[in-house]
């Protein structure tokens, strides 16, 4: 146990540092079980004047961003690395070319090697953009792409988004979603992954969410997990479109909603309202710079999920179900699960077992974006002792077995000793 001390304490300056906001890039942080990948998904550069500023960038490390974007400029690579940021690197001769007639490999590799020899050692460069949403028929490609990259930057992450469920078998290039990914995790062999899924739409005066995005969730992890992918989950932030304004409680459901199905890190479209026609608005940061309401929902959810992120990226997850009989498609509780009732019908609920100590991990979330729901946990086994994580500093306190209430989107972590 004293050997572990002075792991716990590093891990834990980590996390004050990058909450704190100083301003350097802690190598140990992104290297640490501290470090959750929470990305302002998107190039840099539809900041706009913004992104000439070491304000913009200094935003989004207080606001509890990981990772800040696609940088497309020396400059913009700077200013990341003087907020502590890292980022990806997005360059015309990695990304710009038509993957479904590829250039040759020499050729290929001849148009990357200079801007990794360029690039490659600086400190804010955490990989590299590489295709969005790409079909079956540019996956041999940018798997050619791929391997060149592993080779010649070792170590630096490939991003690559995929589709969602809902898009057509002819936009896939397959003859179904799950044939999708598993040709993807088959030749691009990632060690991450991840897709978008916005599940929220306007009809009306109603916002109504789509349940395939549990379905969706789902898939997507059985896929990364059968290749021993991490995966990462890409939600709305940024009102487009039939796409509403999103509220707090919008955004805590997309992102507890996706950890509590094994989601390992968290991309936002977009944190800043980009200057392209189609109603783009109310984003966490206007056009001009101003933060809106949803600036400050999403720092707090950042910084609550950056301190559980020391046992979230030790946890294995084994199953979510919900309390929700009506709604007979989605996994319900059966003889397997660790909870027999949850306090009512509007709950999420994630298993996960710690791959050090054994502790069985319960994440509970509310799937009522608009009101808080009654929480009361009941185990099957009676004698089991239930502790709940306390987000605000990293303590845990036992937990009784009263009720109480969950805000709307909002998620408990509870761990249940061995």
């Amino acid at each position: 146990m004293l050997r572990q001390i002075p792991t716990a304490l590093a891990t834990l300056l980590c996390i004050a540092n990058l909450l704190a906001g100083e301003n350097r890039i802690d190598e140990n942080f992104y290297r640490s079980d501290a470090f959750f990948p929470i990305l302002a998904w998107g190039s840099i550069s539809l900041a706009g004047e913004l992104a000439n500023s070491q304000e913009y960038y200094d935003g989004l490390r207080e606001c509890g961003f990981t990772l800040a974007g696609f940088a497309t400029t020396p400059e913009q690579l700077d200013f990341c690395a003087s907020a502590g940021l890292k980022c990806y690197l997005e360059d015309p001769a990695i990304c710009h070319h038509d993957w479904k007639n590829p250039p040759a490999v020499e050729e290929l590799e001849q148009a990357i090697a200079p801007v990794i020899a360029q690039f490659n050692d600086h400190p804010a460069v955490h990989g590299y953009f590489v295709k969005d949403e790409p079909p079956v028929e540019e996956f041999a490609g940018l798997a050619c792409l791929a391997d060149i990259l592993k080779r010649l930057a070792p170590g630096k992450e490939v991003h690559i988004n995929l589709v969602p469920q809902y898009v057509t078998s002819e936009e896939l290039g397959a003859v179904s979603y799950e044939q999708y990914l598993e040709d993807y995790m088959q030749l691009l062999q990632p060690e991450w992954s991840g897709y978008d899924y916005y599940g929220f739409r306007q009809n009306g005066a109603n916002i109504v969410f789509s349940e395939r995005f549990w379905e969706n969730l789902a898939i997507f992890g059985d896929a990364a997990r059968r290749h021993h992918v991490k995966f990462v989950f890409c939600g709305l932030a940024c009102a487009h479109w039939s796409y509403p304004v999103v509220t707090e409680g919008m955004l805590a459901l997309q992102a507890y909603g996706a950890i509590a199905y094994g989601a390992r890190g968290l991309n936002w479209y977009t944190y800043q309202t980009p200057p392209w026609w189609g109603g783009y608005h109310d984003a966490p940061l206007s056009r001009q710079g101003f933060r809106t309401p949803l600036w400050g929902a999403m720092q707090n959810l950042h910084r609550t999920i950056l301190r559980y992120a020391p046992v979230l990226n030790h946890l294995d997850w084994q199953r979510a179900y919900h309390f929700s009989g009506e709604e007979a498609s989605l996994p319900q509780p059966d003889d397997d699960c660790l909870v027999e009732t949850a306090g009512s019908q509007n709950l999420l609920v994630g298993e996960f077992r710690h791959d050090q100590t054994g502790d069985d991990y319960l994440m509970v979330v509310n799937k009522d974006f608009r009101q808080s729901s009654p929480i009361q946990l009941k185990l099957k086994d009676k004698s089991r002792v239930i502790y709940r994580l306390r987000p605000w500093d990293s303590g845990e306190e036992r937990y009784s077995g009263a009720r109480f209430w969950l805000p709307p989107g909002q998620a408990y972590l509870f761990r249940l000793p061995r």
